[in-house]
């Protein structure tokens, strides 16, 4: 029989266990963003110093390379890792009412798997602020790199 004490370390126990993941998520989130973007900006500049787009065809490889992996980080890395953040904090939230409830009920019987997790979403992540700023920041250095990319492709005279 799980007694008050070991039902209330529990919901405690999983409480913490879901804000720490949350937390450990959010110290490499920004960490991985910066490295993309840092990689990319570095990438295209050594691209258009050393001459890479002397055709209309690896421009187009270029800018088919900048959408491809904006995509990705978009659909793939951006909407999971915010995904699970929102299901961790949910998740947080719940067993942190759970265990205020018991503690403030006068029914003392066990409840431990009543409480109720956060559902997957599919689009909601992308939809706060830590999201939409990081994918609007992706996207102003892509473009950003594109604009300075595109004098160099079809005005090459321009830029010496």
């Amino acid at each position: 029989m799980i007694t008050e004490k070991d039902q209330i370390d529990c919901y405690l126990e999983l409480y913490k266990a879901k804000r720490q993941c949350f937390a450990q998520r959010q110290n490499y989130e920004w960490k991985i963003s910066l490295g993309l973007w840092g990689a990319v900006i570095i990438l295209a500049g050594k691209a258009i110093e050393k001459g890479a787009f002397d055709t209309k065809l690896s421009g187009l490889w270029f800018v088919s390379i900048h959408i491809a992996i904006f995509l990705v980080y978009i659909f793939s890395w951006s909407r999971g890792l915010h995904a699970s953040h929102d299901r961790d904090r949910e998740t947080a939230i719940a067993y942190e009412e759970a265990l205020r409830e018991f503690v403030t009920s006068s029914d003392s019987s066990p409840r431990i798997g009543e409480v109720k997790t956060a559902e997957r979403k599919v689009f909601a992540p992308l939809l706060n602020w830590s999201a939409i700023a990081q994918i609007l920041i992706t996207a102003g250095i892509f473009s950003l790199n594109l604009v300075v990319f595109w004098p160099n492709l079809y005005w090459p005279e321009c830029i010496k």
